[in-house]
């Protein structure tokens, strides 16, 4: 079963099961020192949205950005930001032969069900309204939805590499 758009469920991607994969993706032909400002363009959320944890997501976003020398503006921004999580069931199956009985395989199989959180932060070049960078981090979904210092640590992975060097 797929959850799309479910800030509930990602709010924390972590440590707990190896950390985040991050990946980021930009247009090497912008010009990232010429962007200073920023402001946000709404987040796409489905019906399952959680304000609580979507102000999260948006105030750990903000801190990063201004600790990396923005400003968020309320007209005129350099880039737009936004966000969209996503969430899937997933299931891993791993099995083990120990050995053959009267022709039949002797051993176990393990089942491991999980949820995967995937948040993914886009930034647009809000003159051209073209993307311009996109971070992705996916991780393991935990059962302490919502901690504000998980979602800290999920928007400072993603944004490690923004602006690209």
């Amino acid at each position: 079963r797929r959850l799309l758009l479910l800030p509930l469920l990602l709010a924390i991607l972590l440590p707990a099961c190896g950390g985040m994969r991050v990946h980021t993706d930009w247009d090497h032909s912008a010009d990232f020192a010429d962007y200073r400002t920023f402001s946000w363009m709404a987040p796409t959320v489905g019906p399952h949205a959680n304000q609580i944890i979507e102000n999260r997501i948006r105030r750990a976003v903000v801190d990063e950005m201004i600790a990396k020398g923005f400003k968020e503006v309320a007209e005129g921004p350099d880039i737009r930001v936004t966000y969209m999580a996503t969430a899937e069931e997933k299931v891993d199956v791993s099995s083990t032969t120990y050995g053959y009985w009267r022709g039949s395989a002797l051993g176990e199989v393990d089942v491991y069900r999980y949820t995967q959180g995937t948040l993914i932060l886009d930034v647009v070049d809000a003159g051209s309204n073209q993307l311009v960078w996109r971070g992705t981090g996916t991780g393991v979904v935990g059962e302490d939805v919502g901690d504000p210092e998980q979602i800290q640590k999920a928007v400072q992975g993603i944004l490690s590499e923004f602006p690209p060097r």
